[in-house]
């Protein structure tokens, strides 16, 4: 009950507008259909249209603007994600091209001999819908933006899509005495292995395990070896998979059949790519401590979403899903615990060793991890990273600064 009452109370504003909105909307629409008035729908709808493509042009060029100014302070690849990925902003785009379209479709039902429509309902449908978008979809759209390109939500919602990649690639189950740090075991040392290579360069975006899998249970007496990690940069001719071939040469179109499950694209995503939400959360933090942007804030920020990623990463069943229920000849290659600490904090720490809010913080990221139930394999690992830190209390020349990361650093060594 509280939770609905705190709803209420932090949209009451958005609340009142829709159903003023709807209101209005079922008002006209009712009283243009039954009242019968007769204005000139037809420069009606001229008026809507050309407001409607100002409104378009003005509405996303300032939003271009907004973010091109928001990747150059945080990640050029937040663009992309804005876009390509919220459904939200792709709706608002369509519903403005829609309404236009529509009203122009709707202006060739008008005779110009009998000076009035064909169909009566179209023009009032397209005018009202025109309304619509106009006092309902803009002012939403427009608040929506103004939220979504702080770098707050931008570092949230990259943190939330990762954390749902985790889950979708490792499971929800506790992992219990599974718990356990994956080792980089799948590497292929047989010297007779048989190369497939791929054609095309680009990035590794996605593995079809599935057709992997029914291609090794189809050929029980090979053995696979995938060489890449998801999200790998690919060059035309690099080694994707070795195939350890009792004797002689591969079957016949087995090659290509390989190559197909391999998805290269032109940049990453978040598909079963854990390390890229962490790639983007880094960047975003190495910018904004900068000299140029100089704000420590959201590099603090970012270190709190990447403590959560690696925190749920170390509650989850390793290998992934996919390698555990993968036929016993196929082997994938997996980053390893040590990998995601270090795309997490090393560049973080390196660029921001010099201001004891970044290291502070950054110790109080890693105490956190280690204050939730992490294996010892774990704790090993985070120990390592933190002693090649070589972090340096005494390196800081004010007294308060250096207590604070003394502070912490003895909080976190405490643990380990």
């Amino acid at each position: 009950m509280n939770r609905i009452s705190q709803f209420f109370q932090q949209n009451l504003v958005t609340l009142l507008h829709s159903l003023a909105s709807l209101v209005l909307f079922v008002s006209l629409f009712l009283f243009f259909v039954y009242g019968k008035p007769d204005p000139d729908y037809n420069d009606l709808l001229s008026v809507l249209i050309g407001a409607l493509v100002t409104i378009v042009t003005v509405m996303f060029s300032a939003v271009l603007v907004a973010l091109q100014l928001a990747s150059a302070q945080f990640s050029p690849r937040i663009t992309r994600g804005f876009f390509g990925q919220n459904r939200f902003v792709q709706a608002a785009f369509y519903l403005f091209l829609f309404g236009i379209a529509y009203g122009f479709a709707v202006k060739f039902t008008y005779s110009s001999t009998e000076a009035q429509f064909t169909y009566r309902l179209l023009p009032v449908s397209a005018a009202v819908f025109g309304f619509f978008l106009i006092s309902f979809v803009l002012p939403r759209f427009v608040f929506y933006i103004a939220d979504a390109i702080n770098a707050a939500s931008i570092s949230r919602d990259i943190a939330t899509r990762t954390l749902r990649e985790i889950d979708d690639i490792y499971g929800t189950e506790p992992a219990g005495s599974h718990a356990l740090p994956a080792l980089d075991i799948t590497r292929c040392t047989h010297e007779n292995a048989q190369k497939i290579t791929l054609h095309t360069a680009g990035f590794l975006d996605k593995i079809n395990h599935v057709g992997l899998d029914r291609i090794a249970r189809q050929y029980p007496q090979l053995e696979f070896y995938t060489e890449l990690i998801v999200g790998n940069f690919v060059t035309p001719g690099e080694t994707i998979m070795k195939v350890v071939v009792p004797e002689g040469n591969l079957p016949t179109g087995l090659a290509e059949q390989v190559r197909q499950q391999f998805v290269i694209n032109k940049y990453r995503s978040y598909n079963q790519d854990v390390l890229f939400g962490i790639r983007q959360l880094v960047d975003m933090g190495i910018k904004a401590i900068s000299p140029a942007v100089n704000d420590p804030t959201t590099c603090v920020n970012c270190l709190h979403y990447i403590g959560v990623i690696v925190q749920r990463y170390t509650q989850v069943q390793t290998p992934s899903r996919a390698t555990r229920k993968a036929a016993s000849n196929l082997h994938y290659r997996e980053f390893t615990f040590p990998m995601l600490l270090d795309a997490a904090f090393d560049q973080v720490y390196q660029w921001g060793k010099h201001d004891y809010i970044v290291v502070g913080q950054l110790l109080n990221t890693l105490t956190e991890i280690l204050n939730s139930e992490v294996s010892p394999a774990h704790k090993k690992a985070i120990a390592e990273q933190v002693a090649a830190f070589e972090i340096k209390p005494e390196a800081f020349e004010l007294a308060e600064h250096r207590e604070r990361v003394e502070r912490y650093y003895e909080r976190l060594k405490k643990l380990l």
